[in-house]
């Protein structure tokens, strides 16, 4: 009753431990797909930014052998490549480009490498120092492609400039000036991101929607544009409210997949992402990601982003912690109940199997003493018949002689003890032949607990010795040494004598007779 108390509570740790270490996060098969992709994309990252390098280090080739009116535009591509990789090599290479523009008279890359260092200071949170460079441009001789980077460097220093602003004039005078620049590109032609993102300032999300969806949707993972469109989706799906969550999580999934392969370090979207997953209680894929995204912005020197990772970032990694040791607790709970399962189990087979060799043994000592009396009753029942019949013909024989008158040989046979031996005689034949008939190695099995030279041999096959007669009644559960005496016609004194000087030349005397009690039947 105890064991089955003792697996029920093991079995309830067991099955109690599972749901406390795990939470449903309720997406749908497009957003868990969307984030297996991303899982398997994060996996692979070494391997893209690896290839990333390759093509960074094959560009440095060419600087061996470029003479001076070329550098510039090796330096700035570069620039490009180091562009969203890692900002402070950006930043180096760009001013490199400044440098070797200016050295060889060069006014686009001179132009180009100042519009440069200001959009790196927007990514480094340097926004004085971006505007000042802005601000110093000549407008008037600026190429219209220069303008357009002029107005979209603008824009993003403002639309970051209005998310740190003090006050809310302030923050409403950078949004002003923020859409100001959006009409002015759109003025030059048609861009889908800026003209997406000014219907969203505006509020109007389902134009925006019908604006980006189709477009992003159209790109596939590896494309550079794929990462702006997915994320610009996932926000529309953000401002829709309950009821898009995977959507939005979907969009995020393929925004951070995107910049993987792409080997883009400002993981804006993994950051809103592992966001989103923390409250849904997803945590491990929430710490995988923050601390990807810590690890990114460190690498590209990314000021912004570094700021909003620190902001999110104690709190997922108290909650993984506690994660982790809640499930190191069930876990070990589960590994106590398994144990004890384990320990009750095996005490379980190990007592069955004990109980079945003793039942084995009991009820090998059962047909043994079942054998032994049905064999004992025949032969016993075989004897009294046979001793009726001497009898009867002792009987007839001493009539005859009384009839006849023959008194002195009538006397004789009385006083005469040949009968009486003659039937003892009988008495041990029939014994030694039945108990060995039933015990057939029992001098051999005896004689094995006796010291050498101590063995008892028989002078005839079929034969017992008094000694071994003493301890086959043993053997048969007889070991009164009253009744062994009364059986063989021996004195008690006898019987002890027969029994110590045995016992004496035994290997274990003290355990000899419990030995002999032991000796199998056929």
């Amino acid at each position: 009753m105890y064991r089955k108390a003792y697996i029920a509570t093991a079995l309830a740790l067991l099955v109690c431990a599972v749901p406390l270490s795990c939470r449903r996060s309720g997406l749908d098969g497009e957003a868990k797909a969307a984030l297996k992709t991303l899982d398997r994309t994060l996996a692979n990252a070494p391997v893209y930014d690896r290839a990333k390098q390759r093509s960074i280090d094959s560009l440095k080739v060419q600087l061996t052998g470029a003479d001076a009116s070329s550098l510039p535009s090796c330096y700035g591509r570069l620039h490009d490549m180091y562009y969203s990789f890692q900002s402070d090599s950006a930043m180096h290479y760009t001013t490199l480009e400044y440098k070797a523009a200016v050295s060889c008279g060069n006014e686009k890359h001179r132009v180009n490498s100042l519009l440069n260092i200001a959009q790196l200071n927007n990514i480094t949170g340097n926004y004085s120092d971006a505007r000042g460079i802005l601000d110093k441009l000549d407008r008037s001789t600026l190429s219209p492609s220069h303008f357009a980077r002029m107005c979209s460097v603008y824009n993003i220093l403002h639309e970051y400039s209005a998310k740190i602003s003090l006050g809310p004039h302030q923050a409403e005078y950078h949004r002003a000036k923020a859409n100001e620049y959006k009409d002015s590109l759109l003025a030059m032609g048609e861009n889908i991101f800026v003209h997406t993102h000014k219907l969203m300032v505006e509020g109007k999300m389902d134009l925006a929607m019908e604006m980006i969806k189709d477009y992003c949707d159209s790109l596939p993972l590896d494309h550079p544009k794929k990462s702006m469109a997915a994320f610009l989706v996932s926000i529309i799906y953000m401002e829709r409210g309950k009821g898009y969550e995977n959507e939005e999580i979907t969009y995020l999934a393929q925004s951070v997949t995107s910049d993987i392969i792409t080997a883009r370090k400002e993981h804006t979207a993994m950051i809103q992402l592992a966001s989103i997953l923390f409250e849904k209680g997803d945590l491990k894929r929430a710490y995988r990601y923050i601390n990807k995204a810590l690890d990114d912005a460190t690498r590209c020197k990314a000021n912004m982003k570094m700021e909003s990772i620190s902001r999110l970032m104690p709190t997922i990694s108290d909650a993984y912690e506690r994660m982790v040791r809640r499930n190191y607790l069930m876990f070990s709970l589960a590994i106590a109940a398994i144990c004890l399962i384990s320990f009750l189990l095996i005490r379980s087979v190990i007592s069955q199997k004990k109980q079945k060799k003793e039942l084995a043994i009991i009820n090998r000592q059962l047909g043994e003493a079942s054998n032994i009396k049905n064999t004992y009753i025949t032969q016993l029942i075989l004897e009294c018949n046979s001793r009726i019949d001497r009898l009867d013909q002792y009987r007839k024989d001493l009539n005859r002689k009384a009839q006849s008158g023959d008194r002195d040989s009538l006397l004789r046979e009385l006083r005469s003890h040949s009968v009486s031996e003659k039937e003892w005689k009988s008495f041990y034949d029939v014994f030694d032949a039945t108990f060995l008939s039933i015990f057939p190695s029992f001098v051999k099995e005896f004689n094995r607990l006796l010291i050498p030279g101590g063995e008892i041999v028989p002078r005839k096959a079929g034969v017992l010795t008094p000694e071994l007669r003493i301890y086959a009644l043993i053997r048969l559960g007889i070991d009164s040494s009253e009744k062994i005496a009364s059986l063989l016609r021996y004195s008690k004194t006898t019987i002890y004598t027969y029994r110590s000087k045995t016992r004496l030349k035994s290997f274990n005397p003290e355990e000899f007779e419990d030995e002999v009690k032991k000796i199998h039947s056929i």
